[in-house]
């Protein structure tokens, strides 16, 4: 990942909660992620370029796998109140 030194991500995350929230500042194909980054690990065909990530204090369980989707109203009101 350009920018951000290896030692500094993590080895593992947890599984089926919310963990926060980022800004997604742009959509890049399969092609173009490849000419930026040809050794890194790819499975899709699009890539979503983030910033700006707030890690929640609380980690609420959700069901689903990873992917975007709108919270439950209750969940969303939560959710920014524990933002760090």
């Amino acid at each position: 990942m350009a920018g951000i030194p290896k030692s500094d991500l993590p080895t593992s995350y947890p599984t089926s909660c919310l963990l926060g929230r980022v800004n997604v500042i742009n959509v890049i194909t399969h092609e173009e992620y490849r000419d930026k980054q040809p050794n890194g690990p790819l499975r899709s065909p699009y890539v979503f370029i983030c910033a700006d990530p707030h890690e929640t204090l609380i980690k609420f369980p959700i069901r689903g796998k990873h992917k975007i989707y709108k919270l439950q109203k209750h969940m969303h009101i939560a959710a920014k109140k524990n933002l760090t």
